[in-house]
């Protein structure tokens, strides 16, 4: 496949426009695509100036298999858990409502738009749809999910043609760099975990020496420190502050090494592990590339 060097991005569960704001900061156009009718609205107000320039097209519909209408499903606490799946959207148990929306297919999108050289997909569940449209010819040069396993969405990536991976955690964007769980960051996470310093002790307790446990708890409560002010910079933007929430940056601007398919999944089942045992949600965007 040849590289595409469009100045094109895709955010596909635009939201509240943040990781939007992001890429037209960038110096991107965007095609933005978001199926609650109140954050297109909201977003239509705070980028109008874009808009009318023809840097931002904002599409309020839902991506699905084809065109039509379908029930989406809105959580009015938290929108970012804003789904086709009823359980998606209310699995805290918070109120929701179902509404109406029109659709557009993931492929008729980019027969409209063309070929982006980025595509951003968080659409709760419903990555995978995005995917399976895919063919290598119309593919983007860099693209990211929401990590899951369970749709098989590496598999799904790598029969595209898609070969170099890389996790992404949305806290501090943090990019794994190897399968093995160090030490250090063993400690930083139980430490961050903010639970009774005794129980960190003991589980440490179990893999190293006494002194060994106590040097590392030392030296991840500064870490712990610096993780709260140390955030991703981007080299695209190096002025850009992330929010909470937003998806970060992409492709070549991300930090550590592309790997291999069976090494992020690799990666990404011993942290899903891990967080299941803390009983946290893991929440990771898998990027792609050629």
């Amino acid at each position: 496949m040849t590289k595409n060097s469009s100045p094109l991005v895709f955010d596909i569960g635009m939201h509240n426009g943040d990781d939007t704001a992001f890429y037209l900061s960038c110096g991107f156009k965007v095609v933005a695509v978001e199926a609650d009718p109140s954050l297109a609205a909201q977003a239509r107000t705070r980028f109008k100036e874009e808009i009318a320039l023809g840097k931002l097209v904002i599409k309020n519909v839902g991506i699905w298999e084809n065109e039509g209408n379908a029930t989406f499903w809105i959580n009015s606490k938290r929108t970012h858990f804003n789904s086709f799946d009823k359980e998606i959207a209310g699995r805290f148990g918070d109120e929701i409502h179902p509404i109406l929306i029109p659709c557009q297919s993931f492929k008729s999108l980019i027969g409209e738009f063309g070929v982006p050289y980025y595509a951003k997909i968080d659409i709760e569940g419903y990555d995978i749809i995005c995917v399976r449209q895919l063919k290598s010819e119309i593919a983007p040069q860099f693209i990211s999910v929401e990590m899951t396993l369970s749709d098989n969405l590496p598999f799904a990536l790598s029969e595209i043609g898609y070969s170099k991976f890389k996790i992404v955690r949305q806290h501090g964007f943090v990019v794994p760099e190897s399968t093995s769980l160090t030490f250090t960051e063993f400690a930083f996470r139980f430490l961050t975990r903010k639970a009774n310093h005794k129980v960190h002790l003991r589980t440490l307790r179990k893999r190293v020496s006494r002194r060994t446990a106590a040097t590392l708890l030392a030296l991840a409560r500064v870490a712990s420190v610096w993780g709260e002010n140390d955030r991703f910079q981007s080299k695209m933007n190096p002025d850009w502050i992330f929010t909470e929430g937003s998806s970060g940056s992409f492709g070549e601007d991300l930090p550590g090494s592309w790997m291999k398919r069976d090494e992020i999944i690799k990666i990404w089942s011993r942290d899903l592990e891990y967080y299941q045992k803390i009983g946290r949600e893991c929440w990771c965007d898998l990027h792609a590339t050629y």
